[in-house]
């Protein structure tokens, strides 16, 4: 064990000793973070939806027809104004005068009234394609409610018949989560890419040990390739520990990033590093040239940060996107950091630990079965 720890303490040295290094792990994550975090602050800035006009004609009259048409009028997103035709509703929206037409048919109340469903048409141009979809949302949604009243109406039930009468509102209530900024989004993305970024690189340290005499001694010597594993195991999780201590020290108190609970926030972290150790314990055995290293901090790390949501946001990419970043060690630990900030349950915070401790036991067990390549 005394030889483990005296393997630790000389790579610690060694990174200390190296400038270049210690710029690259600490400063260039914060100077990254401070810019995208202020230039991008836009995208979380949790603006409030835009007004949308709704043109609607009503061609039907009856009390489903006029309780949407108040419905509507009441919710404060819509703008809603009323056509005396068809052609009048689809004239408003050529001039621009409308964003979406809504479209009531005749005999729309009495079919619904009865059980049936009626088509309510929602129009809007291929750009109004957003605002389109969100007045069909609400259609749909009341017209869901209006035919439960009405199947209660017809069964006799005493409660539906008060809500018949009055318009139905939609109220927004709190989620219980706190809201999410680009200074917490970026903290927590440059810190899972460049945690990912160091632990590659500590690959490359691990090989360039490998062909180094000081290692050509030990190998000769008593030393077991096992002690060896745990002496590179356990540098490695030093040195990502420490970066990571410092890197979010930073963001806490200078960027002012928000943070969830603190054991949350440990045991996410120290499944993350264990992941990343594994990682790079099984790059430096199976790896024998440290060019190869080289190329994948450069080009895999960069693809992973993309992919992950280091680079941009990843909740505006598409669907499968999105589900590919959860394979990714961080692109898990990141949605896990950015939940955990926003207040999220410990179900999904044991979900995100158990997947990355699982990453670092196949990594761990992939580089248990290669000895390590003596140049």
């Amino acid at each position: 064990m005394r030889v483990v720890w005296a393997m630790v303490w000389a790579q610690l040295l060694d990174l200390l000793r190296d400038r270049k290094a210690l710029l690259l792990i600490l400063a260039m994550p914060l100077v990254l973070t401070a810019i995208l975090g202020f230039a991008l602050n836009g995208l979380f800035a949790g603006k409030p939806l835009p007004v949308v006009r709704v043109v609607v004609h009503d061609a039907d009259g009856g009390a489903y027809a006029q309780q949407l048409t108040a419905f509507l009028k009441g919710q404060s997103l819509f703008r809603v104004s009323e056509a005396a035709s068809a052609e009048s509703a689809r004239q408003a929206l050529a001039s621009g005068q409308a964003d979406v037409a809504l479209e009531i048919p005749h005999g729309a109340s009495g079919v619904i009234d009865h059980g049936g469903s009626a088509q309510v048409n929602v129009e809007a141009p291929v750009q109004q394609a957003f605002r389109q979809g969100l007045v069909q949302q609400y259609v749909d949604g009341f017209g869901s409610r209006w035919s439960a009243v009405s199947t209660a109406i017809r069964d006799g039930l005493p409660p539906a018949s008060a809500a018949a009468g009055e318009p139905l509102q939609i109220r927004e209530a709190a989620s219980g989560t706190r809201p999410l900024n680009a200074k917490t989004y970026y903290a927590y993305a440059m810190m899972a890419m460049f945690l990912l970024l160091h632990a590659v690189q500590r690959a490359g340290v691990l090989v360039r040990i490998r062909q180094s005499d000081q290692f050509k001694r030990i190998a000769a010597g008593p030393v077991s390739t096992s002690a060896v594993a745990v002496g590179d195991l356990i540098s490695t999780l030093f040195v990502l520990a420490a970066q990571c201590l410092v890197l979010f020290a930073a963001y806490r108190w200078i960027l002012g990033a928000d943070t969830g609970p603190p054991l949350q926030m440990g045991v996410l972290t120290g499944s993350y590093l264990f992941a990343l150790a594994g990682l790079s314990l099984v790059i430096g055995r199976w790896v024998r040239s440290e060019a190869v290293v080289d190329g994948l901090a450069g080009i895999g790390v960069n693809v992973m940060a993309v992919l992950g949501g280091s680079m941009y946001p990843v909740y505006g990419f598409p669907d499968w996107v999105q589900r590919l970043a959860q394979f990714l060690p961080n692109g898990r630990i990141l949605k896990a950091w950015l939940d955990s900030a926003m207040g999220v349950s410990w179900h999904e915070v044991w979900v995100a630990a158990v997947y990355l401790l699982a990453v670092a036991l196949v990594c761990l067990l992939a580089a248990a079965v290669r000895r390590p390549a003596v140049a």
